[in-house]
Order: C-alpha cells, then sequence, then structure tokens
C-alpha cells in the first residue's frame, strides 16, 4: 500500500521536464533582408526565454521568448533608428517581440518542428520553426530557421510597403545555448 501511494509523486517528477536558462553571450538571434538587392544582415542584441524541455517528453516542452526590438543591428546606425520608426517596428508602441511554443513535434533524431506563436508589432502570427536541440549533459543547444513575410506584422508602412527597395521575404536564425537550471 505503501508504493501505491509514491506512484503520484513519481507520476508528477517525470512528467516534469527540465528547465533551462538561456545563455546570452553564445546565444544570438539574427534576420537577414534584401535592400536594393543587396542581403544586409541584422541581429537583436537583447532577448530571453522561459524553457522547458526532455527530449524524453517533447509533449511537455514549451517556450516563451521576448525579444527587445529597440536591440536590432544592423552595423548602420541611420538605418537601425528608421526600422524602429513607427514605418517598421514602431519600437515606441511595441518594444518587445514574442515567441510562445503550442508543440513540439519530433521530426526524426534530434530534429523537431516547433509550432507557435510568433508576435511582432502587435500582430500574432502562426509558425512553425524547425529546430535542431541537442543536449550535452547540463548544456543545451538549439538552432533553427524560419523565414517570415515581413507584410504578415505589418512591417514597412508607407513608402516601404512594397518590395522595390526592401524585400518580402525575411529569414530569421537562432542559436541558442542553456544550462539547465538547478
Amino acid at each position: 500500500m505503501r508504493h501505491l501511494a509514491l506512484i503520484p509523486l513519481l507520476l508528477a517528477f517525470s512528467a516534469s521536464a527540465a528547465e533551462w536558462r538561456v545563455d546570452h553571450e553564445a546565444s544570438r538571434i539574427t534576420f537577414t533582408f534584401t535592400q536594393m538587392g543587396a542581403a544586409v544582415e541584422g541581429t537583436f542584441e537583447r532577448f530571453d526565454a522561459a524553457i522547458t524541455f526532455d527530449a524524453d517528453a517533447p509533449e511537455d516542452a514549451s517556450v516563451t521568448a521576448t525579444i527587445e526590438v529597440d536591440s536590432l543591428a544592423t552595423r548602420n546606425g541611420e538605418r537601425d533608428e528608421g526600422m524602429k520608426s513607427a514605418d517598421w517596428f514602431d519600437v515606441a508602441n511595441h518594444p518587445t517581440a514574442t515567441f510562445v511554443s503550442k508543440r513540439f513535434t519530433p521530426a526524426g533524431g534530434d530534429r523537431y518542428d516547433v509550432e507557435g506563436e510568433l508576435t511582432i508589432r502587435g500582430r500574432t502570427r502562426s509558425i512553425v520553426l524547425p529546430m535542431t536541440i541537442s543536449i550535452d549533459g547540463d548544456r543545451a543547444r538549439a538552432a533553427g530557421e524560419a523565414t517570415l513575410d515581413r507584410r504578415d506584422f505589418g512591417l514597412g508602412q508607407g513608402d516601404w510597403a512594397g518590395d522595390t527597395v526592401i524585400g518580402f521575404d525575411v529569414p530569421v536564425a537562432l542559436t541558442i545555448e542553456a544550462e539547465r537550471a538547478p
């Protein structure tokens, strides 16, 4: 009978996935767009995420990420300020972008399709982010890429609405290094 009393405790323990803390020094979120036909690369310098993941229980995994849009950098100060304006990210009214996962679907080996909702500039869209996730002891690395259409998020208003100067497709890549929370 005493063994039966342990079942709820064991079930609760096995159902809880590990929590991870982002290693900001080793992690990057980058984006690329075309401007007048030339590729321009940028990064978001400040972001954080609440991550819960266990490869043995991907159905229990979750990620809630927040990006400080004001931290975008393309190595051109004038362009960066323009991208923060009301025509683009509208940082004054929308200082953060968020991603909230809904489901981790195993895609073979260490690959997962992470379905979730991305909110930029107050507009939320469902996306699937193909990811490779590897764990080595108390360290984890996740890498993935998805191409976004900037029009889905209202990026590029007025004179910037077309694709003559800035292309519509924006590949976004991320590499997140994390360590298991104590």
